[in-house]
């Protein structure tokens, strides 16, 4: 058997594992330079909107389509985003 044969595979080998450690660290430290990510601003809430199109069916009671219709109550109260522009802006409401 060769030494020379045997050198030139060891040294590939070792080739390998040097690159793929190194192909193993470099996106480790691609994540860690990244600056920290803006917070998400607060997720809308869903609007359920009523179809219109289609009427209240008049059967069995015939005056069930000209009843009035029960509404949730309105959210009056300012939105988180507002309130921290308002802080962070110093915005000021007259």
């Amino acid at each position: 058997m060769s030494l020379p044969c045997l050198m030139s595979v060891v040294r590939l080998r070792f080739g390998l594992a040097i690159v793929m450690l190194v192909g193993a660290l470099v996106p480790l430290r691609a994540q860690q330079a990244v600056p920290p990510a803006a917070p998400q601003p607060a997720q809308p809430q869903l609007i359920h909107l009523k179809d219109y199109s289609v009427s209240r069916s008049a059967f069995p009671n015939v005056l069930q389509p000209y009843a009035p219709e029960e509404l949730a109550q309105p959210t009056l109260g300012n939105s988180p985003r507002i309130d921290s522009n308002a802080r962070r802006q110093g915005l000021s409401f007259h």
